[in-house]
């Protein structure tokens, strides 16, 4: 019998560090973006939800999904707005393939718009010293055209802190989102890509015919 201990305490070990894991990854059935965003995207809240991720990276994603051509026409401006200058938008397609990255916690089964935002928490360093993970940024943070970093890391190493921009090879601390990024769930009638504009000279990302 001793030899079935070891296997079965490693499945315990890696089932409790799955349990760990999702647990770091919250879901909230509304829109807890923050209270500063214009007013007119107050009526979404209801029917959007919130990913909260502090499972190294340090994020919240809002998705807002939409039922009505005219709502979704009348707020894309305004959501548009929220995009960080350079910052990609990300083009879907409904269907049940999810988006990479946190898989079946992501959705494209209806039309929406996801919006990738700060944590909206707090980096704390040894002696209790807090960075506040939301804009305004520092300005070093800022591109000529108002760019920023997707991700940044506290720097708690000299007399006064600050964020740095991660290198995408850096693993060192947690990776605090900076930069606004959106996904856009087109079912070709809610959201009718004939129908609005897109940003000027932004990167977008196609993965509309991704298998």
């Amino acid at each position: 019998m001793k030899r079935f201990i070891a296997p079965i305490c490693g499945v315990l070990i890696v089932l409790l560090i799955v349990v760990a894991a999702r647990a770091l990854i919250m879901t909230d059935s509304t829109g807890r973006w923050p209270s500063n965003w214009p007013k007119s995207l107050e009526p979404l809240r209801n029917h959007a939800r919130t990913i909260e991720v502090a499972n190294g990276t340090q994020e919240n994603i809002y998705e807002i999904t939409f039922s009505d051509q005219t709502e979704f026409e009348k707020a894309w401006p305004t959501i548009l707005s929220l995009k960080i200058p350079g910052a990609p938008l990300r083009l879907y397609k409904v269907g049940p393939l999810p988006p990479s990255g946190l898989g079946a916690l992501e959705s494209n089964t209806a039309p929406t718009v996801r919006i990738y935002g700060p944590s909206e928490g707090e980096a704390r360093g040894p002696k209790g010293e807090k960075l506040k993970a939301s804009a305004p940024w520092p300005k070093e943070l800022y591109g000529p055209q108002g760019e920023l970093p997707e991700f940044v890391r506290a720097d708690f190493s000299k007399d006064k802190p600050g964020w740095v921009v991660v290198d995408a090879k850096d693993e060192t601390g947690f990776h605090d989102r900076a930069r606004i990024d959106l996904d856009l769930v087109i079912d070709g009638k809610i959201i009718d890509l004939n129908r609005i504009a897109l940003p000027k000279n932004t990167p977008i990302e196609d993965h509309r015919f991704d298998r």
